[in-house]
């Protein structure tokens, strides 16, 4: 099993585990299929967006500027979900559209720091704070 596959299903249980009311007294098993589809999608989703991250952080490595990184190759070319929405040399902004509906954001800022946030809190697989 290849890594961005174990993540995945990683991601998947950590989120059936926390399954039970939201704030509107449904259920998992209640809010329907939607739910559910809106979780595996949002799960590929961060998945593709990580490892387009894992891809800046190793082109960095060869061109000093993470904006010489905005175009992926290889592998990560083929996570269609992923894009590098904006880069300078120290920071970068990478977005991952899911199916659903929602956007997962990574971005880098110039302390180094990586801050993950999603567009619909409390929704699919976005937190109800918006930090994945």
């Amino acid at each position: 099993m290849g890594p961005r596959r174990a993540c995945i299903l990683v991601l998947i249980a950590a989120t059936l585990a926390g399954c039970g009311s939201d704030d509107n007294g449904e259920t998992a098993e209640t809010s329907g299929t939607d739910s559910a589809a809106a979780i595996g999608q949002d799960a590929e989703a961060k998945a593709d967006a990580r490892e387009f991250t894992t891809y800046a952080e190793a082109c960095f490595v060869d061109q000093l500027d993470y904006s010489a990184c905005m175009e992926p190759d290889g592998a990560q070319a083929e996570a269609p979900t992923a894009e590098m929405e904006s880069a300078d040399a120290s920071t970068y902004t990478v977005v991952a559209t899911s199916d659903s509906g929602n956007e997962f954001r990574v971005t880098k800022a110039k302390s180094g720091e990586l801050v993950r946030e999603c567009t619909t809190a409390g929704e699919g697989g976005c937190p109800a704070d918006g930090a994945w």
